[in-house]
């Protein structure tokens, strides 16, 4: 099968090609409000609370898949998935932490927020993700948890200024995949 397409955070040679970001996402008032979006579906609440707590000077917009009603804790507010809200939180906040998978980190990435990725354990894909974003000089830890609060706090503080330019071209790579069908 010679019509195949890759998609990655760079683009490593031909056929493969950098992200697609929604409309949705390039259409965003971007703002650099001061809260830090949450977005890890492979740990509960009580875990995610757990860790953000530590750092009380922050404010937190988790969205968890575990959440049904919206609700704070000190300085974490919790939230049901909700696409729309998620997106705005990204597009105004000043960062953003979340699993290695490739939308979201792509989507903040493309916006210019300062990212944290925490690759989910056995999961092939999320750790070749962290490996590519590691290169791309993004923070990535191990797991979620009260070990790994030194290098949150180390993250917390360093100013990070990757943005990744993702040019709009759906049209051309559809068009490639096309004139190989």
């Amino acid at each position: 099968a010679r019509n195949k397409a890759g998609f990655h955070f760079k683009s490593y040679g031909e056929g493969i090609y950098t992200p697609i970001i929604r409309q949705q996402i390039r259409r965003q008032e971007v703002k650099n409000e001061n809260h830090i979006t949450v977005y890890l579906p492979s740990y509960d609440d009580e875990r995610i609370f757990e860790v953000l707590r530590e750092f009380p000077d922050e404010n937190w917009h988790v969205f968890s898949k575990y959440c049904h009603q919206e609700h704070s804790e000190e300085k974490v507010h919790f939230n049901p998935l909700n696409s729309d809200l998620f997106t705005q939180s990204i597009a105004q906040g000043k960062a953003v932490i979340c699993g290695a998978g490739f939308e979201t980190p792509s989507e903040a990435l493309f916006l210019g927020k300062k990212l944290l990725v925490v690759p989910m354990r056995n999961q092939y894909e999320q750790q070749c993700n962290a490996r590519c974003l590691e290169e791309l000089g993004v923070p990535v830890i191990k797991s979620f948890s009260r070990k790994a609060l030194p290098e949150i706090s180390k993250w917390l503080e360093t100013e990070q200024t990757l943005r990744i330019e993702y040019h709009d071209r759906t049209e051309s790579i559809v068009n490639a995949i096309l004139s190989q069908i």
